[in-house]
């Protein structure tokens, strides 16, 4: 099970709850003053009126409620996927149930049981969500495709190079980039084995400038493939970020 955490809540007077965190591949990490019996599934915690939790998910009425990201089933359009009509459908379905459901921004779109599509359908479909995710049209922060066999993939790859887009996917329990350039992709892996971080810890890692790092890192949140959130305010001032690999992806998604 990951270590990484995908996001920091402050958390105020919370009765013991049994934790789900495990259903979604997400372990919790307890901060300030928390205290837990055991972390393995089921385990209960308890927080502390002064404590913080890390976790996927977000707090309701005094409970911690674990929240998926939202799942995107793409062989509901068919197996063999054509025509820039279909495509247009699948993609206004897509926006639509991504703002309905993916209240953490997190949208994984599933190809099991796409067996082919074309290059004007993927373009249709994925081109242009892709695009509208990177000028901030869509209301989701983080993508990942799975499920893309060896013909979706290449299709995938060449929509993306022709828009000179970027996504990130699963392959083998491991994941990566497509479409990207050389340096980011380096980056994203080394982002993925962080899997939480601040750019001045990727500078160090990479053995590049900050600035360097901050210009590659708002490339990476701008095409989808990695989060971004503020953290709390550190005694330096100014606006300070974490970066995060969505803990349900260090499964190999959902």
């Amino acid at each position: 099970m990951p270590d990484s955490l995908a996001s920091c809540f402050a958390v105020a007077k919370v009765s013991p709850v049994s934790s789900t965190m495990a259903a979604y591949g997400v372990r919790c990490a307890f901060l300030q003053g928390a205290t837990s019996r055991g972390l393995g599934l089921g385990s209960e915690f308890v927080l502390t009126s002064s404590s913080s939790v890390c976790f996927n998910g977000f707090i309701e009425t005094g409970r911690l409620v674990m929240v998926p990201p939202h799942l995107y089933r793409v062989n509901e359009h068919g197996s063999y996927l054509a025509t820039r009509s279909v495509a247009k459908l699948a993609r206004e379905s897509l926006e639509h149930e991504a703002a309905a459901g993916a209240r953490g921004g997190e949208v994984i779109i599933d190809f099991s049981g796409v067996a082919a599509m074309t290059i004007s359908f993927a373009d249709e479909f994925l081109g242009k969500f892709y695009a509208s995710v990177a000028t901030g049209d869509v209301a989701v922060s983080v993508v990942l495709l799975q499920g893309l066999n060896e013909e979706t993939l290449e299709t995938m790859q060449i929509c993306l190079e022709r828009r000179e887009l970027m996504a990130a996917t699963v392959d083998g329990g491991q994941l990566q980039l497509l479409a990207a350039p050389e340096y980011l992709d380096q980056t994203y892996r080394q982002a993925v084995a962080l899997r939480r971080f601040r750019a001045a810890e990727l500078s160090e890692r990479l053995g590049v400038t900050l600035q360097n790092v901050n210009n590659r890192l708002k490339r990476l949140v701008s095409s989808g493939t990695l989060k971004r959130e503020k953290s709390i305010p550190s005694n330096r001032g100014g606006k300070e970020f974490v970066y995060t690999i969505p803990a349900s992806w260090c499964g190999g998604g959902a």
